[in-house]
């Protein structure tokens, strides 16, 4: 029996996860990407020698998947962890130390939050009645709407918009409370208190408000393991062994998907192999400067030649070569969702039309290389800067600081994330003049800088931002390409964005294509 020939549309980390294991359960799959490297938002470079992150720095180990993947891909030993140190907030106030407990949909803990004083005595006190004015919400409320309604738009404004901002590049007005926190939607539609919750954690109260008793049981504190891990080279090494054994295609732009046969020539003709790559292609997220091209390699017996000249499925594909067909049985478009519609387009125009509907903004990393800033940040790990602060800087980061196992004390390196949801539209920018007004907005919220060296790198229209009802349209696009046999969606634009988002989405379309009967 031949092996079910799978094509994925996306060198994102859920299409390379996707990828590889469909490899690993024995099909037979090329992945197709765009750009000359692969990883998506988790992509590494290298500035004066020191390896940096310039999209997901990090990854969350207990998230679900998480681990279990890393300890799959034999990365475990070779992890470092960040240091967990100060993070900084611009407030009213200037900048200050992020009260402890505070998260991207409000703060958790009460009493560091008063005495932090990033909020007004009045906007304490339209929080402080949040539970007589909570009521029911709707299932499409915002994340602004929701905080705002609950404990005024000082909380949103001070609190929730820098978290929420520097996550998700978002605007909280139009960002859906859904994306950033599910469990607070049902909050949000039963109109139930936040703020007595917290108040009665704090305390220690039980739910009718009295204290336990002097032998009840109290939960026992479990070893504290590293939250977050990375590895010495960035995190591109994640992506190179997710790709090691998997046929990739870089620098090649998917542009038709059609049904029915192909001509006895369309089977892809440049392949990888273990630890090479084809022309044009990287194995990597890291910068094609850094790693290794072969030449074109023509499928054959070694049994990587795709299985007959038909399929259910037809891609077509460019490249500095020219353009050819690739035939599968299954196609998985883990692209972004602009991508995914337009190649939808000509087989579910109407599943084309919604997907059409969702957004996304581009948001890039800047790198500077800097001397010891004269700022709290030179003793801190981080910085968040709400969109009241600037339309354009949401995060810096002192990588320095917080990567002291792969950067030198003695050189400090900041990274800047920029772009933002209805913010300074980068676009309009070339990467040096990006940098240029960069650096002038820094100076301008507190912290000159006269750079030695930097990096620029953008991620045009990638970070998603799902507004109101994301997910009813979602549900419809999956609804809409269940009667497309053969045919996924996923990524961050489906799945949400996120290393472990990426990762559980991947692993779940890989399953369901392996799950899907063949035709014969």
């Amino acid at each position: 029996m031949n092996a079910r020939r799978v094509v994925v549309v996306g060198g994102g980390v859920c299409g390379l996860v996707a990828a590889h294991s469909l490899q690993k359960s024995g099909c037979q799959v090329t992945l197709v990407e765009a750009s000359d490297g692969l990883g998506g938002q988790v992509r590494s470079a290298q500035l004066d020698g020191q390896a940096v992150d310039l999209g997901a720095e990090a990854a969350p180990l207990r998230a679900p998947g998480v681990q279990k993947l890393i300890t799959e891909l034999g990365l475990d030993e070779s992890m470092i962890h960040p240091t967990q140190g100060t993070s900084l907030l611009s407030s009213r106030h200037g900048v200050v130390p992020l009260p402890d407990g505070v998260t991207p949909v409000g703060p958790t803990k009460l009493f560091p939050t008063i005495a932090s004083r990033v909020l007004s005595p009045a906007d304490l006190l339209r929080a402080g009645l949040e539970p007589v004015l909570a009521r029911p919400q709707p299932a499409g409320v915002t994340v602004g709407e929701f905080i705002g309604a609950r404990f005024g738009k000082g909380v949103a404004t001070a609190i929730v918009d820098p978290l929420v901002g520097a996550i998700h590049a978002a605007d909280i007005n139009a960002f859906a409370l859904e994306s950033v926190s599910p469990g607070l939607v049902r909050t949000a539609t039963s109109g139930d208190s936040i703020l007595q919750e917290t108040v009665r954690r704090e305390l220690g109260l039980g739910e009718n408000g009295s204290r336990p008793g002097r032998h009840a049981k109290h939960p026992t504190t479990a070893p504290r393991t590293p939250t977050m891990g990375s590895w010495r080279q960035g995190m591109g090494e994640l992506t190179t062994a997710l790709s090691a054994d998997v046929t990739v295609l870089t620098g090649t732009r998917a542009v038709a998907l059609t049904r029915g046969e192909a001509p006895q020539d369309a089977t892809a003709q440049s392949v990888t192999t273990r630890g090479t790559t084809a022309r044009g292609a990287t194995r990597s997220g890291m910068d094609t400067d850094d790693v290794t091209r072969t030449e074109d390699r023509t499928a054959s017996a070694n049994g990587r030649e795709q299985q007959g000249t038909s399929g259910r499925w037809l891609l077509d594909v460019a490249d500095e070569s020219g353009r050819r067909a690739l035939a599968a049985d299954s196609v998985v478009l883990a692209t972004p969702t602009a991508v995914s519609a337009e190649l939808l387009r000509s087989v579910a125009p109407d599943t084309a039309s919604t997907l059409s509907r969702e957004r996304a903004v581009t948001v890039a990393a800047v790198v500077l290389r800097i001397d010891r800033p004269a700022h709290p940040l030179a003793d801190s790990v981080d910085w968040f800067v709400g969109s009241a602060w600037s339309p354009l800087i949401r995060q810096v980061v002192n990588l320095t600081n917080k990567w002291p196992d792969r950067h030198p004390a003695d050189t400090h390196l900041l990274r800047l994330n920029v772009g933002r949801d209805r913010g300074i539209n980068i676009d309009q920018w070339s990467d040096e003049e990006l940098g240029a007004a960069s650096v002038e907005e820094l100076g301008r919220i507190g912290l000159r800088v006269n750079p030695h060296n930097h990096l620029v790198h953008r991620f045009t229209a990638a970070m998603p931002q799902p507004g109101p009802l994301h997910h009813e349209r979602i549900d419809a696009v999956r609804t809409g390409l269940s009667r497309l046999p053969g045919l996924f969606a996923a990524g961050a634009g489906v799945n949400g964005a996120g290393v472990p988002n990426a990762i559980i989405a991947g692993h779940q379309v890989a399953t369901n294509v392996l799950e899907e009967k063949l035709h014969d």
